[in-house]
């Protein structure tokens, strides 16, 4: 009897110990689901606000609408009304025409090429009252000095930071028009303005590029453009026009040709091409002091 007693006793203790050690196995489990479900929740959270998530309600939404929504910011449509940014976009304009521009005014790079053509997007943003000590150059010119300080002004005007351009630039033309050379005795960019004036026959009208869209954030403004390339021929006693829907001029979308006499009559524009043209999207930022500045800029199609 007594045996019997103990064996019972000892059956009890095992039951005991097995119940206790379902209990804790199920309890750690719960804790590994529920760990499971925490960090895959932090994991989204955390790169859902690093990489930017955008949701379109509306592609082309009306003045004010907010069209567009990220993680990180809300977008609110302005129409096509730029003129918050149109001074600087004017002057990025064919700097973003034909290429992407990821790093605003670094995208020029230090290469002698990208060299050179950030000395062509500083000429282009010059007028006669930038220069110093401005002197006449056959009679219908105008000659004078821009300084290194003020070129970096002026470039950071329209990049946001100050960028280094070449002191050793020579276009081999001392008299040429637009920047002619770097004089290092006075540190400063030796300018040439002539008069523009040109006589030219018949010839057709061509609009390459249209705003479509401007977004706007707290601090940043958007703007969507739609772009044609056009290149022209003259062979076989035709003018040949040919449109093309991307920079590099490899994705045709028409091709016009006439006479000389009868291709004034023609006008090429963007807008009868807006589902087929390239798509320009550049992005401004807003400064301290309210203005905005170029930052980047993508060609899609």
């Amino acid at each position: 009897m007594e045996e019997n007693n103990q064996v019972k006793q000892s059956e009890e203790r095992i039951s005991q110990n097995n119940r206790r050690n379902t209990f804790i196995f199920v309890l750690a489990a719960l804790l590994i689901v529920g760990l499971s479900v925490a960090c895959g929740w932090f994991a989204n959270s955390y790169f859902a606000g690093s990489h930017e998530s955008t949701d379109k309600n509306s592609n082309n939404g009306t003045d004010g609408e907010i069209v567009e929504k990220t993680e990180s910011k809300e977008w609110v449509s302005l129409g096509t009304d730029i003129s918050k940014v149109e001074d600087v976009y004017e002057k990025v304009s064919q700097f973003i025409y034909k290429k992407n521009r990821p790093n605003g005014g670094l995208s020029f790079g230090v290469d002698e090429h990208n060299q050179n053509e950030m000395i062509s997007f500083l000429a282009s943003c010059l007028s006669v009252s930038d220069l110093d000590d401005t002197t006449s150059i056959f009679d219908y010119g105008t000659k004078g000095f821009l300084s290194y300080e003020k070129a970096q002004a002026i470039l950071a005007k329209y990049f946001g930071k100050k960028i280094i351009i070449d002191t050793n630039y020579d276009s081999g033309l001392p008299n040429a028009n637009g920047i002619a050379y770097f004089d290092k005795d006075k540190n400063a960019y030796v300018v040439n303005f002539y008069p523009h004036g040109r006589i030219s026959g018949p010839e057709t009208k061509i609009i390459l590029r249209q705003v479509v869209e401007a977004l706007e954030s707290s601090d940043e403004i958007k703007i969507i453009e739609k772009a044609i390339y056009v290149s022209s021929k003259y062979e076989n006693g035709m003018e040949n026009y040919e449109i093309y829907a991307d920079p590099g001029e490899k994705i045709s979308i028409e091709r016009i040709s006439d006479s000389t006499e009868n291709i004034s009559n023609y006008t090429i524009t963007v807008s009868d091409y807006l589902d087929k043209a390239a798509t320009i999207t550049s992005y401004y930022h807003k400064a301290e002091d309210g203005t905005y500045y170029f930052v980047s800029s993508e060609i899609t199609n």
